[in-house]
C-alpha cells in the first residue's frame, strides 16, 4: 500500500510565485494558499490517497542555523504578501483533514524523512512530493519521488540519471560542490563537474584522503591541485554534509500509520470563509468518493 508524504511549505511557496493576486473575503492575500488548495483537490481526486501526511517548517532558523548561522541567509525575508498565507496554509491542511507535522528546530524534510522511513518499516511503498534534491538522497526502491503537478514518480534510476550520481552519493555531491539556493559553502575551489567526476569514479573524499592515488586512474584535470583543495577543504567538507544531511530522528509520533479518510463537509466552510466558492464542488465530490469507497 502506498504512503504520500508532502513538503507544504514547498507547494505554499510554489503557488504563491506562479499564482497572481488572490484575495480572500477580508482582503487577506492568499494567491498561494488559493493554488496549493487547487493543486491538493487534484491530488486527492487523481490518487485517493489513504495514508498521507503533509509536512511544514514552522520557523525560518533550524538546528542548521546554530551549525552555521549563514544557512539559508542568502534567501532574505518572505514577501510581505506570503507571510499571512503561512498560517491559512496549516488551517487549510487542518481543514482537509490531512495529518500534518511540524516541529520546532527541523525544516519539512527532516520530518518527511523521519516519517518516510518509519512508514517503509510498517511495510508501505512511500512517495514523497517536494521541491527540494536534498530529500533525494534517500530515495531507494521503497522511497520514492512523486511529482504532484505531473504524477511522475521518480527512484533510484530516474534519480541517477537527474543527478548524475546514486541517490547514495547525493548527501557527498553536495558537500562537495555546495549548494548556493541553501547557501552550502562545499570545498572551495571543486565544482560540480569536478564532483560528479571523482564520485562517479565510486570514490569518497574519505578514501582520497587515506590514499590519494586512487585518483590516478580517474580522468581528472590538476589532480595535485584537487588533493590539496579536498585537503585544504575539509573542515568547510565536514560542515557541509551535516548541513545537507536529512535528520531521520525527528521526534514526532505517527499515528495509525498515517490512515487517512479524505476531507469531510466541514473542509466546505473553510473553503466558502476564504471566498473560493467555485472549488466547494469539486471538494463535494471528493467527500462523496470517500465516502462511498468506505460504505
Amino acid at each position: 500500500m502506498d504512503c504520500y508524504i508532502l513538503d507544504g511549505t514547498a507547494l505554499l511557496f510554489r503557488s504563491f510565485f506562479s499564482i497572481g493576486h488572490v484575495e480572500t473575503r477580508d482582503g487577506t492575500p492568499a494567491n498561494g494558499v488559493f493554488g496549493a488548495l487547487q493543486s491538493l483537490i487534484k491530488f486527492l481526486d487523481s490518487q485517493m490517497p489513504r495514508h498521507v501526511a503533509i509536512a511544514f517548517d514552522v520557523a525560518p532558523t533550524t538546528f542548521r542555523n546554530e551549525i552555521f548561522p549563514e544557512y539559508k541567509a542568502n534567501r532574505g525575508d518572505p514577501p510581505d504578501e506570503l507571510i499571512p498565507q503561512f498560517d491559512l496554509m496549516r488551517e487549510m491542511a487542518d481543514a482537509l483533514r490531512f495529518p500534518s507535522y511540524g516541529i520546532q528546530g527541523y525544516e519539512a524534510d527532516d520530518i518527511m524523512v523521519t516519517l518516510a522511513l518509519r512508514m517503509k518499516e510498517a511495510g508501505y511503498r512511500v512517495l514523497m512530493s517536494t521541491g527540494d534534491k536534498d530529500i533525494a538522497q534517500v530515495v531507494d526502491d521503497e522511497i520514492l519521488l512523486f511529482d504532484m503537478k505531473t504524477e511522475e514518480i521518480q527512484g533510484p534510476a530516474e534519480v541517477e540519471e537527474k543527478m548524475g550520481v546514486k541517490p547514495s552519493q547525493i548527501l557527498e555531491l553536495l558537500a562537495l560542490r555546495g549548494d548556493s539556493v541553501d547557501n552550502i559553502p562545499g570545498v572551495k575551489g571543486i565544482g560540480g563537474k569536478t564532483a560528479l567526476t571523482i564520485l562517479q569514479a565510486g570514490l569518497t573524499v574519505q578514501e582520497i584522503a587515506a590514499d590519494p592515488s586512487l585518483l590516478d586512474s580517474v580522468d581528472l584535470r590538476g589532480k595535485a591541485t584537487v588533493i590539496r583543495k579536498l585537503q585544504e577543504g575539509r573542515a568547510d567538507y565536514e560542515l557541509s554534509k551535516e548541513l545537507a544531511r536529512t535528520r531521520t530522528d525527528v521526534p514526532l509520533e505517527v499515528k495509525d500509520n498515517l490512515s487517512y479518510g479524505g476531507p469531510d463537509e466541514s473542509s466546505f466552510q473553510f473553503v466558502q470563509r476564504l471566498g473560493f466558492h467555485a472549488l466547494v464542488a469539486k471538494l463535494k465530490a471528493i467527500v462523496a468518493r470517500y465516502g462511498a469507497d468506505d460504505a
